[in-house]
């Protein structure tokens, strides 16, 4: 958690290594290629899975890519063809607090927006840092001593 309060890797304030020098998610970016987040039926023409529109092949919607569905949406996150992004409650199934979704924290909110889990993430973050110190200093120190 960076000073903005985000993941480090994904904050645009913090230039974290997610975002490349086009100002895009690095692994999205169409000119940088992203070819290593690309699983093996995304290799389309050139082995990159890109269409010509710059987008995955199979989710541009101007190629008419195969996840997309008949009312035009990635077929996952469509509602109306009962897409699996959804739950039986209509939700989005990670923030289903009945279905007990992995987005709801211990405190019954939405694990983004929990106050208490970020400050408890901050702390944790914190000791692992100190820890992580303390291991690089013991295994210097015991490099002099050899």
């Amino acid at each position: 958690i960076c000073e903005h309060g985000r993941v480090r890797h994904g904050c645009k304030e913090c230039r974290g290594n997610s975002e490349c020098e086009h100002g895009q998610p690095r692994r999205e970016c169409a000119e940088c290629g992203a070819p290593w987040q690309l699983d093996d039926f995304d290799r389309g023409p050139g082995g990159r899975g890109r269409c010509e529109h710059g987008k995955q092949q199979r989710i541009c919607k101007i190629c008419g890519g195969r996840d997309i569905c008949e009312h035009n949406r990635v077929r996952y996150s469509c509602r109306e063809c009962g897409g699996g992004m959804f739950c039986e409650h209509g939700r989005q199934r990670y923030i289903c607090k009945e279905c007990g979704g992995g987005g709801i924290c211990e405190h019954n909110k939405t694990r983004q927006k929990c106050r208490e889990c970020s400050v408890a993430r901050r702390e944790e973050a914190a000791k692992a840092r100190e820890a992580l110190a303390l291991a690089r200093e013991h295994k210097a120190a015991e490099a002099r001593r050899l």
